[in-house]
């Protein structure tokens, strides 16, 4: 074994080392841009919002005299998908249900409510 000798073995260690490193794929990011390959970007989750539903119910709050307090009880009249007061309360889509109260909104001695 030579001078030369240890300096082979020292710069092919080093070209080992650089091939592996070259071979080992990065770690993916939690982030990606979008790219014009047309590869999909990545991007974090939204916060989440409240609570929402497609359905809703109408009740209409009636009170006798009206006077509107806790001494005083008040009756309670729900509304169906076509707008007619029904027994039992209903769920209806909630576009109808918010058409349906502006439609009774200001009348006289009552309360109109969206649940």
């Amino acid at each position: 074994m030579g001078p030369h000798g240890g300096l082979l073995l020292g710069s092919a260690r080093a070209a080992q080392a650089a091939c592996r490193a070259a071979a080992t794929p990065p770690l993916p990011s939690p982030v990606r841009e979008a790219s014009t390959e047309g590869s999909l970007a990545v991007y974090p989750m939204a916060a989440q919002s409240g609570p929402s539903s497609p359905i809703r119910c109408v009740v209409v709050h009636f009170y006798p005299g009206g006077l509107k307090g806790s001494a005083h009880p008040c009756e309670l009249q729900f509304f169906g998908k076509r707008g007619k007061p029904v027994k039992k309360m209903r769920f209806i889509p909630a576009e109808k249900a918010h058409a349906i109260a502006r439609k009774l909104q200001g009348t006289k001695g009552c309360t109109v409510s969206v649940i």
